[in-house]
């Protein structure tokens, strides 16, 4: 059963490609896959397994210093003071 879910997945994959299929096809001979199938498999396997890797917390905005601020200096009025 898991085998023929890869497998719709892999068509699917390819499907979705497109005009980019070409240039993938292209990439995988490139990196030394057999067939293109192959590619499409480690492909896939990879995005799974990075997606489990990414860290689920939540978000929380960072507040920035705002860099408009003008820094004031004392006037000196004369020399001597």
């Amino acid at each position: 059963m898991d085998n023929t879910a890869e497998n719709s997945q892999i068509e699917k994959f390819i499907a979705d490609l497109k005009g980019r299929k070409a240039y993938k096809e292209k990439k995988a001979i490139k990196l030394g896959f057999s067939n293109f199938e192959d590619y499409v498999a480690d492909k896939i396997s990879n995005n799974f397994s990075d997606s489990s890797k990414v860290c689920k917390a939540s978000k929380q905005r960072v507040r920035r210093k705002n860099k408009n601020k003008t820094k004031t200096k004392p006037v000196a009025t004369c020399g001597c003071c």
